[in-house]
């Protein structure tokens, strides 16, 4: 209650040229006569009564300094001065600003304050004044809470700011993890391809590993229609003589079959040695023609030692079988002391 009357005391203060209540009018006066104590003091009046009170503190304090013999002037300059100050800071808050949910701007809180501590200092002037000591105190309360307010806005700034941080820090994380996912990912799906290509190169291997079998199946038919062509036409040639026992004939087949694959071995190895080689006028030919005609030749090779030693292994086991059954016609012999036929070998 004492507040406001003060408040109304000051506002109701009449001022000291009556007529003069134009603002422009006492502001063309102040720029005539800037020292006049009585015309700052009236256009500090006009100006609270129109809430330009920043405007009308300073006037108010040049009253004040101006006013060197007057006291009553010097009193109450200094008196609306501290109020008009208290009265600006209050007009830069809202109106709810008392509540601890309400958010201030920090700019206007800073003059706020800044205010009122100039306010207090002009109360402070004259102690002794109870209305000044009502009134400072007012002001003092107001003040703590205004810093108080201040305080917890800087710390919810800060946390604000904290928070803000950790959760940058929390998005960065989960978009490194993300980022890792996707680079193991392309990893799995590079190492499964990898594998799918590796398999599919093994069996590749596998199948050109089999290949060479069935070539050699091929080689082994070959040879066998071969051997059986032979053997026809050596009977064809040497015909069955009468009386000739089953053992000699056996033997001459094996001789005639070992005499022809001998010479057929001894025309495949002349053939071998002397095929001719490329004329130095076909090195011309594209890299890929030759990359091809350079596999042929050693398929072609690679067959031909392979049917070489089929061969061998074919006239060892001819030879093998050749002497067992003349051993054994030789006994024979012996024990029914027949006298050898003109037809047959000595042994």
């Amino acid at each position: 209650m004492n507040y406001f009357l003060l408040s109304l005391i000051c506002i109701s203060m009449p001022c000291l040229h009556s007529h003069t209540y134009d603002i422009p009018t006492l502001l063309t006066q102040q720029a005539a006569n800037p020292n006049d104590a009585k015309i700052n003091y009236n256009l500090g009046v006009a100006q609270y009564k129109a809430s330009s009170y920043e405007s009308a503190a300073h006037n108010f304090k040049r009253a004040y300094d101006e006013a060197e013999k007057n006291l009553r002037l010097k009193k109450q300059a200094q008196f609306n001065a501290g109020k008009s100050f208290e009265q600006y800071a209050l007009h830069l808050l809202p109106d709810n600003w008392e509540k601890e949910k309400t958010t201030i701007d920090n700019e206007k809180l800073d003059k706020a304050i800044k205010a009122l501590e100039t306010g207090i200092a002009e109360y402070k002037k004259d102690d002794a004044d109870e209305k000044n000591q009502i009134n400072c105190k007012k002001a003092e309360e107001i003040l703590a809470k205004l810093r108080k307010k201040k305080q917890q806005q800087d710390q919810q700034k800060k946390d604000d700011k904290e928070q803000n941080k950790n959760q940058n820090n929390q998005k960065q994380d989960q978009q490194q993890q993300e980022d890792q996912q996707k680079r193991d990912g392309q990893q799995n799906q590079e190492q499964q391809s990898g594998g799918q290509g590796n398999k599919k190169g093994q069996q590749d291997q596998k199948n050109g590993d089999e290949e060479p079998s069935d070539k050699e199946q091929k080689v082994d038919q070959d040879q066998q229609e071969r051997d059986k062509d032979k053997k026809q036409d050596s009977r064809k040639e040497h015909p069955e003589k009468p009386g000739q026992p089953d053992e000699q004939r056996e033997q001459d087949e094996s001789d005639n079959n070992a005499a022809k694959n001998k010479e057929q071995q001894e025309q495949k190895d002349a053939d071998h040695n002397t095929s001719p080689g490329k004329d130095d006028d076909e090195t011309d030919g594209s890299t890929e023609q030759q990359a091809l005609e350079q596999g042929r030749q050693d398929e072609s090779k690679k067959q031909e030692t392979m049917q070489d030693r089929r061969m061998q292994a074919i006239l060892e086991n001819l030879q093998a079988d050749e002497s067992k059954k003349q051993k054994n016609l030789l006994q024979r012999q012996l024990e029914t002391k027949q006298p050898k036929q003109q037809w047959q070998k000595p042994w």
